[in-house]
C-alpha cells in the first residue's frame, strides 16, 4: 500500500527544512535510516525538495544533499557561501565561522497555540504555528501577544524582532502591532523589530499596509483588541523587498535586492550576514545573541569592515581568528565581557 501523507502547509514545509538541515549539520551523521527518511520527505511534493533547497543556501552542507541524492540540485550551491568581495581601501574583514549564541534553538511546534505571551531567552529562535495555519518566528530575546477573535487576528510585538507568514484569509485582517505603529496584512510574509519606540518593517513575500495608531496600549497585560481604538492613520505600503523605519512618518523607505532581502533575513536559518558593515555595526548584532557583552576597546577598529556569512553557534572559534589571524587581542574581563583591542594595544 502507498503511504499517504497529510498535506502540510508552507510553513510547516519550512519548519521541517530547517530542522533536516540542523539534523545534516550535526556532530553525529545520519543513521541509514535517517538518510532514507530524509530522501522520502523531500520527494513528497516539489514544495518540499524545494524548500530544502531553498534553505541550503545558507547552510555549508549542500554537498551532503547532493550525496544523499535528494532532488535539490542546483549548480548554486556547489559553491561556498561564506563571504563577500570588496575591493575599497579600507581594510576587508571576512570570517567564516560563528558568532556568540549560547543557546541556539528552533522549535517547530507540531500542534497550534492558542492566544497568550510567546518569547524567547537570549540566544534562541523559535517558531509558533497559530490557531489558522500561519507562523511566527521568533528572533532571540523577543516576545509576542497573542489575540486571535472571530473578526480579527492580532499581534502584539512587545519586545525584540520576529517574522509573520500569514495564510490568506481576506475576511480577518492579521494586524501586528509595534510601538505606535500597527501592519496590516492578508496572506504575505514580513519581519518586524521594534528598537525603543522606532519600528523596522521588512517585507518578503506580498504586501502590508503601514498605519499610525496613536495612544495604544503598551503593557504586557494591556489588552489589546479594544473596541475603543482611536482612528488609524494610514502611512502607506510595503511590498516583496521593501523596508521601511517608522516613527510617527514614514522615516525611511528603500528596496532590497534579493540578496540583501537574504542577508537581512538569514537568523530564521541561523547564520547572521553582513556585506561591508563597520566592524561597530558587526558587534552591536553579536551582542543580541549572547549574555556576553563585547566591546570595542578602540576607536580605529570600529571602522573595519566586515563581509560574510556567519554561523550563531561558536563565539571561541570566530575570537580565536580574530586574534590570530587579524591582529586583534582578545581580552575577557571576567565572565560577561570581551574587549577587543588592536595586538600592540596594552590590555590594561
Amino acid at each position: 500500500m502507498n503511504k499517504v501523507y497529510e498535506f502540510s502547509n508552507r510553513g510547516t514545509i519550512e519548519a521541517e527544512a530547517r530542522a533536516w538541515l540542523i539534523r545534516l549539520d550535526g556532530d553525529i551523521p545520519l543513521t541509514g535510516e535517517e538518510r532514507a527518511a530524509l530522501r522520502e520527505w523531500a520527494e513528497r511534493s516539489p514544495a518540499h525538495g524545494q524548500e530544502l533547497k531553498r534553505i541550503s543556501r545558507f547552510w555549508d552542507n549542500a554537498n551532503i544533499l547532493t550525496e544523499l541524492a535528494v532532488p535539490v540540485h542546483d549548480d548554486r550551491l556547489q559553491g561556498n557561501f561564506t563571504g563577500y568581495r570588496f575591493t575599497a581601501a579600507a581594510a576587508v574583514f571576512v570570517l567564516a565561522i560563528g558568532i556568540a549564541l549560547t543557546s541556539w534553538l528552533t522549535e517547530p511546534e507540531i500542534g497550534t497555540r492558542s492566544n497568550g505571551i510567546y518569547g524567547t531567552t537570549i540566544g534562541q529562535l523559535r517558531t509558533v504555528a497559530l490557531p489558522d495555519g500561519s507562523h511566527i518566528q521568533l528572533n532571540t530575546d523577543s516576545q509576542v501577544q497573542v489575540d486571535y477573535g472571530a473578526s480579527a487576528r492580532k499581534i502584539r510585538l512587545l519586545r525584540g524582532e520576529s517574522l509573520f507568514e500569514v495564510i490568506h484569509d481576506p475576511g480577518i485582517p492579521f494586524e501586528v502591532y509595534a510601538g505606535g505603529n500597527m501592519v496590516r496584512a492578508v496572506g504575505t510574509a514580513f519581519s518586524v523589530r521594534l528598537m525603543g519606540d522606532v519600528v523596522n518593517v521588512t517585507v518578503a513575500e506580498g504586501k502590508v499596509e503601514l498605519i499610525k495608531v496613536k495612544n495604544q496600549p503598551a503593557g504586557v497585560g494591556d489588552n489589546i483588541v479594544s473596541d475603543t481604538l482611536p482612528v488609524p492613520e494610514r502611512l502607506g505600503f510595503l511590498k516583496h523587498g521593501q523596508s521601511a523605519t517608522l516613527g510617527d512618518t514614514i522615516d525611511d523607505m528603500h528596496t532590497l535586492a534579493q540578496q540583501e532581502l537574504e542577508q537581512q533575513l538569514s537568523w530564521r536559518y541561523g547564520f547572521l550576514s553582513f556585506s561591508g558593515e563597520p566592524l561597530k555595526k558587526v558587534v552591536s548584532e553579536i551582542n543580541r545573541y549572547t549574555p556576553i557583552t563585547i566591546e570595542i576597546a578602540d576607536p580605529a577598529l570600529e571602522t573595519l569592515k566586515v563581509g560574510g556569512r556567519f554561523r550563531v553557534n561558536d563565539l571561541d572559534a570566530m575570537l580565536e581568528v580574530l586574534e590570530t589571524s587579524f591582529g586583534i587581542r582578545i581580552s575577557r574581563i571576567g565572565d560577561q565581557l570581551i574587549l577587543l583591542r588592536p595586538a600592540g594595544m596594552p590590555s590594561g
